[in-house]
């Protein structure tokens, strides 16, 4: 059981140097949520409930797009 612990504590150490950015968060139902995250350059897609977390779907990140602004007309 140590050893298992260990393992898992490494792991997540090891990760803590890359950010994780929540993109978007949707309430469904009552206390169910769902997240989008972008974590190590992959969207994870995520449902939440009090009881359990499901991995809905995983896909690399979209690439941000700059928005461009329409030109101003100064008359």
């Amino acid at each position: 059981m140590y050893a298992l612990w260990s393992r898992l504590r490494a792991l997540f150490r090891s990760r803590a140097r890359h950010p994780i950015r929540v993109a978007a968060v949707q309430p469904l139902a009552a206390g169910v949520v769902m997240y989008a995250a972008d974590i190590d350059g992959r969207r994870i897609v995520l449902a939440a409930s009090p009881h359990a977390v499901c991995v809905l779907d995983r896909y690399p990140c979209p690439r941000s797009v700059p928005v461009e602004e329409p030109p101003t007309s100064d008359a």
